[in-house]
């Protein structure tokens, strides 16, 4: 059984819970201790320089002793997210995010869009 580093703003949907015990094998989904997901969800938009914040949150994942089947899932502010996510792939982990199928429905004439999970995707390296 794996588990799963879980970098998102969001609590996870039954659906994604779902696949990720079924197609990544998870057992347990650890979420980012309070101070680090407080951090995580309020990235200040006038910081120039995220390369400090992104260093947090690597030491924190490499705290974890993953292994290399077990993902990071990240879906965030996209710089920090970015730097995050090629310093993982760079030391070879396995980094996922979420898909999602918009439908669009029309009530009364107010269209309201949902979002409904589909899969995870591995970030990928050209």
């Amino acid at each position: 059984m794996n588990r799963v580093l879980k970098l998102v703003n969001h609590t996870p949907s039954q659906a994604q819970i779902k696949q990720l015990q079924e197609d990544w094998n998870a057992n347990q989904i650890i979420d980012l201790p309070s101070e680090l997901a407080l951090k995580f969800s309020n990235v200040p938009p006038e910081l120039i320089d995220l390369k400090p914040l992104a260093l947090e949150f690597l030491s924190w994942i490499e705290d974890q002793k993953l292994q290399p089947t077990e993902p990071v899932w990240i879906q965030g502010e996209s710089g920090l997210s970015f730097l995050i996510i090629q310093k993982l792939l760079a030391e070879n982990y396995t980094v996922i995010h979420a898909t999602t199928i918009r439908n669009v429905i029309e009530e009364k004439g107010i269209k309201k869009s949902i979002f409904e999970h589909l899969l995870f995707r591995k970030f990928q390296i050209i």
